[in-house]
This record gives structure tokens, sequence and C-alpha cells, in this order.
């Protein structure tokens, strides 16, 4: 039995016959809803909106604009909302978590007061700003409008009571306003779970509980048959019934029902012929028909709520029902834009307040705007797989940062201001962390250890200009050899494979220091540098390098192998610091030599 037109019927019946209605005024509204989630039979209206709330109000929001002065005081204001109200929390965070409340489980009307400016400093400046910012229960509120054929915007006046002796807006306070689910010209605004449908679907299924046994019946086609006569006997013409006979009995039967629901519903008795037999032509199915309609109506308020339900035919007798959040998730983001917007706003009454004394403090930050932290949304399986894509190299940077809800603009202008400050450098990853196994290429390779030649080993292949950067010809048999496939026979070089001379990184012959290194040996350890000398002796191709960027190598070099004891997580660490060094301070010529930067003629 297909379920939906099932439900659908329901419906139209307990409308028809006025079991359940929707309120059409918006107090009406507002009423039902506060009763839906007083006592919501359904355990989901209020999980999921709650939710949605939580999630929303998580979100740190933070202001951000040119001056750094101006910053500073916006930011510090955020956090002062309400400082002085007894009994309401403090900061921007619980009034975000007021709009929300009204926006999803209350009216839909946020109307927020402003009130009680008072100065705030950051060093020699003082602005003016509301201390006092509250959201009004919007189910309460009357809204006057003009009598006019023509709507114009702004003229409507807001009050407390319905006989609208008490304004809402005073002398020293503002209003700001936002009816997130209506036209700008509507005068009252509709309530998100009546919006939705929320509100049918739950006030259908609180039916259903309370009435099932009468919705049963009305749903299903019923018919009730008396019979009366015996096959045989008519067969035999000794007892036949003609039709005002027939007629008679019915007309009987229905005067009995009557007597009986006169008499307040007594225990029946009735006499019959035995050749009288009565039934009720309908299949036993009601414990299969609330089953199915209670289904249809929690998929309903799931589906008002931002969870759509999608059937995905994976088989010829198989299908398979998933939920899409996207418009739940959709809905929560649009809230968070919606009260940042309701921010700027109070901002643009802040700069209207402090226009004369500070002019240019707020005429010059043409790009003041508000930012949020990504939403705690419990979405990791479609991070996932945005993360894995872009790791693969098929998203873009922007793409990514988007998905994690960040500005792609600001984190590079944060970026390039943390390079500036050198809070990159000082942020670098611990050790522990550090997985860079490779030196950067714009600088000859490190020396390859026996571990780091196992490693390199069980590489198939490698990019083209690595195979080219490592390539050394051997000055005595003029072979070219991959110098880091080999594996190395002392400090700085390696044994030419063809005439067995021992070669240095640039192919020439290399002196042996020390003993030769027993291939046997499952790790190679050396002692950390003493000097730049005793670097210079073992590392010769650092000899171009300038000596502040070799210091930087020396150093992060000996840091390194002090706490591991592996050269191959020491020498590319060092590589990476002593290139972040050049870039940072000076420019490579064309012959290779480097020129500090601001010395260049």
């Amino acid at each position: 039995m297909n379920a939906l037109p099932l439900y659908s019927q329901f419906l139209n019946w307990i409308y028809a016959t006025n079991k359940i209605s929707v309120p059409s005024d918006f107090k009406g509204q507002c009423a039902k809803v506060k009763s839906m989630l007083n006592d919501d039979i359904t355990g989901i209206v209020n999980s999921i909106t709650g939710y949605a709330v939580n999630s929303a109000s998580e979100a740190i929001l933070k202001i951000e604009c040119d001056n750094e002065t101006l910053e500073d005081l916006l930011n510090q204001w955020l956090s002062m909302i309400n400082v002085n109200i007894d009994g309401v929390p403090t900061g921007l965070q619980a009034l975000a978590k007021e709009y929300y409340k009204e926006r999803w489980q209350g009216s839909s009307l946020c109307l927020m007061k402003v009130s009680n400016w008072q100065k705030i400093s950051s060093g020699n400046t003082s602005i003016k700003v509301p201390t006092v910012l509250w959201f009004v229960n919007g189910s309460t509120v009357t809204i006057d409008r003009p009598k006019s054929k023509i709507v114009k915007l702004g003229t409507d006046k807001y009050y407390f009571d319905e006989e609208k002796n008490k304004p809402i807006k005073s002398k020293d306070e503002e209003i700001l306003i936002q009816k997130p689910f209506s036209r700008w010209i509507a005068q009252y605004p509709t309530p998100y779970l009546v919006f939705s449908g929320v509100l049918k679907n739950w006030l259908a299924l609180d039916c259903l509980s309370t009435k099932s046994d009468e919705v049963i019946s009305k749903v299903l086609p019923y018919l009730f048959i008396v019979e009366k006569g015996d096959k045989d006997a008519f067969l035999q013409k000794d007892v036949n019934y003609t039709d005002p006979e027939l007629k008679a009995m019915i007309d009987g039967f229905k005067t009995f029902l009557e007597r009986y629901e006169q008499e307040g519903n007594k225990v029946p008795a009735t006499g019959v012929p035995f050749d009288q037999k009565m039934q009720h032509l309908i299949p036993d199915l009601t414990k299969i028909l609330n089953e199915e309609l209670y289904r249809q109506g929690y998929r309903a308020i799931l589906s008002g709520l931002g969870f759509v339900s999608v059937v995905q035919g994976i088989g010829d007798s198989r299908k398979e029902e998933t939920i899409n959040p996207k418009p739940f998730l959709a809905e929560v983001n649009a809230g968070v834009r919606d009260f940042k917007s309701m921010l700027i706003d109070v901002v643009g009454l802040i700069s209207l307040q402090n226009k004369t004394e500070h002019r240019k403090l707020f005429s010059e930050n043409k790009n003041l705007q508000i930012v949020n932290s990504p939403l705690k949304i419990n979405v990791e399986s479609i991070i996932d797989s945005i993360r894995s894509a872009f790791v693969y190299g098929t998203i873009s940077i922007e793409t990514y940062q988007e998905t994690l809800g960040i500005n792609p603009s600001q984190e590079l202008e944060r970026m390039r201001k943390e390079w500036k400050d050198g809070l990159r450098e000082l942020y670098y990853p611990h050790l522990i962390q550090n997985t860079e196994k490779d030196a950067d290429t714009n600088i000859s390779p490190a020396p390859i250890t026996k571990k780091q030649t196992e490693k390199n080993k069980e590489k198939e292949t490698k990019p083209e200009n690595m195979q080219e950067a490592s390539l050394v010809t051997c000055k005595k048999c003029n072979k070219k050899i991959d110098y880091l496939k080999q594996p190395e026979a002392g400090m700085g070089y390696i044994k030419c494979p063809e005439c067995g001379e021992n070669i240095d990184q640039e192919g020439n012959f290399a002196k042996v220091i020390n003993e030769p290194i027993d291939p046997n040996l499952e790790t190679l350890e050396i002692a950390p540098y003493k000097n730049d000398e005793e670097l210079l002796k073992h590392q010769p191709h650092l000899k171009k390098i300038p000596q502040p960027a070799r210091d930087v190598f020396l150093k992060t070099f000996n840091d390194v192998y002090e706490r591991t004891r592996d050269e191959s997580d020491a020498f590319p660490v060092a590589y990476r610091q002593m290139n972040k060094y050049l870039k940072r301070h000076y420019t490579k010529n064309d012959d290779g030599t480097f020129t500090r930067k601001g010395e260049e003629k």
C-alpha cells in the first residue's frame, strides 16, 4: 500500500472535518507554535530547532576593518553587551542565541532594541557605543500600518499592546527589525514553523495520536452489509423477500442504531431472524495504517525542518532512502548571515553617533565587516570528502576555505600579515608533527643516508626535475650518475659505480677524511656541526650561500639532530628554514650568487 496518498487523504479529512486548523492571524499562529514546543509529542521539532540555535550561536563573531584602533574598540564593545544587566548573560553570543530562538522557535519577528549609550576607550581614542541590546518577544508585538492602497516602507509603528498605548521605540532608543520569512511589504511575518509546514503536520500527528480509531474509520472505505434470506430456500422458492420488505428491515436497523446512540452507548440488544446476517466489508489494517500514517507524518516534519527524504533505486525490487540535510544547513548559515547584517546596522548607528567627533575614523574604514568562525555542525563525512579532494588537487584552496566557512580574501591578508610579522616561522609545526622528507629543490640536495636510500628504493618514479637535479658526472670516467640513488660511502661522497672513485655531489674527487662507512650499518649518525668551517668541510655546496643563511642551516640542523638523532629528519628541516631565510632577505642572481634585499643596484 502506498502510504503517501493515504497520508494525503488523512490530511484532507481532518481539515474538512475541522479536527485541526492552522490560525490565519499572526498571534494565533505564534500561540500554536508555543503550544507545540511546550509539548512536542514527536520529539523532533524541539530537538532540531534547538540544535540549529546552539550550532549557530557557537559561531564566534568578530569585527575586522582597516583601522586597528577602531577594530579593537568595536570588538571590545561586542564583549561588553548587556554587561550591567542583572539576570542577563553578557556578550554577543548570548544575544545571538536570543535572535536564533526568535527566528526558529518563536514568532520570526526579530525586533532588537538598542539603548544605553556609553563611552569606551582604546589608547587615546574614545567612542560611544550602545551597551544594552535585547530582542522583544515578537508574539506580543502589535504593528500599526497607515491605511493606504500603496504600502510605504518604514511607516509601520510597533507597540507592546493591542491598544497601541505603549510604543516599543522610545525617545532615547533605536529599534532594528527583521522578518526573514516574509516579504518586505508584509505587515506581520509568518513564523518559521508555520512557513515550513511543520505546524500543520505536527497537528495532524497530534490528532492521529489522540483520535486514532476515528481517523482510521474515516480514512478507509467502509461498508456495512445486512444479508437476509437463504440461498437454498430461495432456490426452492419457499422463502423470498421483496424490495419493500428489505427496505423495512434496513429502516428498522437504522432506528435501532439511533436509539443506541440516544441511550448513551449502553450495551445494544436486538433480535433478528435466523436467516439475517450482518458483516463489515473492511480489512483489519488498523495497525499497518497507523504505522504508515505516523511514518509519513514524521517524514513531512523532517522535510519541513530541512532534512529532505530522497529515495534511490538500487535494484529492481529494492530501494534505499537517505536524508539530505543541505536545506537545513543552508538555513542555519542564512540565520548567521542575517544576524551579522543586524550587527552591521548597529555599527551604522554607532557611526552616526560618533560622526561629529570621529568623522575620519569611520569614513576611512570602508572595508568594515563581521566575520565568523566555521559552524560546528556535524557534517564530518562531507568535510572529509572535500578535504580529500583538496589533498588530491581536484579543488582549489579557495573552494576548500569557503567550504570551511572561511573567507579566502580575508585569510590571504591574514597570512600576508603573519609573514610580515614573522609569525609563520614562529608557529612552524613542532618536530613531532613535521613529516617533510625532501629538501627544497632550489638548493642542492642533502647527502643521502643509508636509511633514506632504502626509502628512495621503494619509490617507483620521481618527478623529472628531481631526477635532473640529482645527476652528477664522475670527473674520472665521465659516467652520469643519479647521486641520490647511490648509497653514501662517507660523509658527503659516494663511490662511482663505474670506476669506484669517491666523488662528491658535484662529481669532483672526494677527500676521504674518515674510514669508509660500513654499508651494513642500519643507521648512519654524525655529530652536529661545531661551526661554519666544519659545515663547509662536509657540505661544500653551501659555499655559495650567504653566511647568515648558513648560520640558520647550522643551528636548525644541530637542534633537530640533537632531538631526533636522525639526520634524515634534520637535513630537510634545516634546508627548509635556510630557504625561507633566503627568500625573505636575499635575491638570487642568474649566476647562482645572492644579493641582500635593499642592496640591489
